[in-house]
């Protein structure tokens, strides 16, 4: 496994990272719901990186951790080689992972 990813089992902001692995036929694992609230229990000193809630995802070989969808499927998408090396096409991409991300935030409203 290359990757672990803490979200809940509902389909939402966990989405984009698990297609986004999958498509890239990466291996990766999930963490239980025990695992992602003691993440999120944990204060801010105590956490890999300071977070207010899921996703989470553990770059097992890199020992990185990351939280925020839009930071997460970027970080992916850079290491995946996934990403325009056009500045401009890239700063587009990073514009509809937000995009997607402030429709989701408006649906939760």
């Amino acid at each position: 496994m290359n990757y672990r990813l803490y979200y809940w089992s509902v389909l939402f902001r966990g989405d984009f990272i698990r297609l986004l692995l999958a498509e890239a036929n990466e291996k990766y694992s999930e963490g239980t719901s025990e695992e992602i609230m003691d993440l999120k229990s944990m204060s801010p000193e105590e956490q890999p990186l300071p977070s207010m809630a899921p996703p989470f995802l553990h770059d097992l070989n890199n020992d990185i951790f990351l939280s925020q969808m839009p930071a997460i499927v970027m970080y992916l998408s850079e290491k995946l080689d996934y990403l325009p090396k056009d500045a401009f096409k890239s700063a587009v991409c990073l514009k509809l992972i937000l995009d997607s991300n402030d429709v989701l935030a408006e649906i939760t409203n």
